[in-house]
């Protein structure tokens, strides 16, 4: 015979069940953000895999609205300063194909131009604009020789 036991169990509300979703959605993300990083900045095979980056993009992206959206600025920025520095190690890496090395050049101009569009919003960040403008444009040249 069963008996009913002295506790209940805990019960979430809708709000409560919806945070932790979207919590757990999130940690899913940076975990294969994280994999994804891996894989781009490690790659030295001849076949390009748009598929990985645009992947990663999109991920990324998401990861810094999501922190946009609840006004986390120093997040957002973070986020893309993270596509944008894992996209530039992979087009700087001369152990991997010219090919890979190009499509990973390609895809940097989006994190760039989200950087430089945060950038200007804040007047304190002008340093930073410059200075990314700057290593944009080096590395433009280097790889477009």
């Amino acid at each position: 015979m069963l008996r009913s036991l002295p506790f209940a169990y805990p019960t979430f509300s809708d709000p409560d069940a919806e945070t932790i979703r979207a919590t757990v959605l999130l940690s899913a993300q940076e975990v294969r953000l994280q994999q994804l990083e891996q894989q781009i900045t490690a790659y030295a095979d001849e076949q390009p895999h748009a598929e990985w980056l645009n992947e990663y993009l999109d991920l990324g992206l998401s990861l810094a609205c999501h922190a946009g959206e609840r006004c986390l600025n120093a997040l957002q920025t973070s986020w893309i300063r993270r596509l944008y520095h894992t996209l530039r190690e992979a087009a700087l890496n001369t152990r991997a194909s010219s090919h890979w090395r190009a499509l990973c050049l390609d895809y940097l101009y989006q994190p760039y131009f989200v950087l430089q569009q945060l950038y200007k919003t804040n007047p304190a960040s002008h340093s930073q604009l410059c200075s990314l403008t700057h290593e944009f444009r080096t590395i433009d040249r280097c790889c477009h020789r």
